[in-house]
């Protein structure tokens, strides 16, 4: 081949090349900020799925104005009320209240102190944007341990969470943040089990109980009290770890500690106190004949209890 032939080659295929450059389609230079943009919307879309959810729970206040609610008040601006909640299954909380005198004396032990006790229900759990997932993930539904979770889940905020037998004994401590109206949630929002690994008494922000509720429900354990204890085995950080819950099983087990003064001082830095039926079975019967129920029981100790050590000192 003669030199002008590899010439005329050369230009030929410069040509070419330059053609199909011409003809490609133009990389858009945004394109991987639209991905990326993308991306982050679904994740804000789903967090304002749960976010925009209304009408979550019921305030238990408006069934609780009768002789057994004696709210008991320590100055200050009580008109918003720290919120805290339980869940139950019975979405008619009137009959709930009726029937269930444990949940009755949950939420007047609660209001009166200055809280607004506030129920949960399934129905709640269903607004979850994953619940249905859940479901065909083989979820449940009739197990509160795991619902209750997903119900906290969609709580604008988040915040406090406490079992139906833990009744409060001082008053939380106020925001130190002046511009922040309410009450703080402890270690800045983390979630935190304030009865060690038992989940009687909770809080945290709406974040964390969406994280916690994914970790729990993703946990080969399948009772929620095993599942946290492992996570907190296996990561100290997963979430925070109080003993400021007493129960009163452990203050039985020296019978020094119900007698006052002594029950005061055991007491007086502990956020509140667990009291399961199982803990004062033999308080409630003689000889096998029922002397007392356990609501009754547990309004004549909360009574004891507050007229000997209550004290307008928060618990911070």
């Amino acid at each position: 081949m003669t030199q002008t032939s590899w010439i005329v080659l050369i230009i030929c295929t410069i040509i070419v090349i330059i053609q199909v450059l011409n003809n490609s389609p133009k990389k858009d230079p945004s394109s991987s900020t639209t991905i990326s943009k993308a991306t982050t919307a679904n994740n804000k879309q789903q967090k304002s799925q749960i976010k925009s959810s209304s009408s979550i729970g019921a305030s238990l206040l408006p069934y609780l104005n009768d002789d057994n609610n004696h709210k008991v008040y320590f100055g200050g601006n009580r008109k918003q009320r720290q919120v805290i909640h339980c869940y139950y299954q019975n979405v008619d909380y009137s009959i709930a209240l009726q029937k269930n005198p444990t949940l009755r004396t949950w939420a007047d032990m609660w209001s009166d102190i200055g809280w607004d006790p506030v129920l949960l229900s399934l129905d709640d759990a269903r607004k979850h944007p994953d619940f249905v997932k859940h479901v065909a993930d083989g979820l449940d539904i009739s197990n509160a341990r795991n619902t209750r979770y997903l119900a906290m889940s969609v709580v604008p905020g988040g915040g406090w969470y406490a079992e139906k037998y833990v009744f409060p004994l001082h008053p939380i401590q106020p925001s130190d943040n002046t511009k922040k109206s309410g009450y703080y949630l402890p270690n800045n929002g983390k979630f935190t089990g304030h009865d060690r690994h038992v989940p009687s008494l909770l809080s945290g922000t709406q974040n964390e109980w969406i994280r916690i509720a994914h970790a729990l429900l993703q946990h080969p354990l399948e009772e929620d009290q095993l599942a946290l204890h492992d996570m907190h085995i296996q990561d100290e950080s997963s979430y925070e770890h109080e003993n400021n819950v007493i129960s009163y099983r452990a203050l039985s087990n020296n019978p020094k500690n119900l007698l006052l003064p002594k029950l005061c001082h055991v007491t007086k830095n502990k956020r509140a106190i667990r009291i399961s039926p199982e803990d004062v079975s033999d308080k409630l019967e003689n000889n096998g004949q029922q002397q007392q129920s356990f609501s009754e029981f547990t309004r004549s100790f909360m009574s004891k209890w507050r007229s000997a050590c209550l004290v307008d000192r928060p618990i911070s």
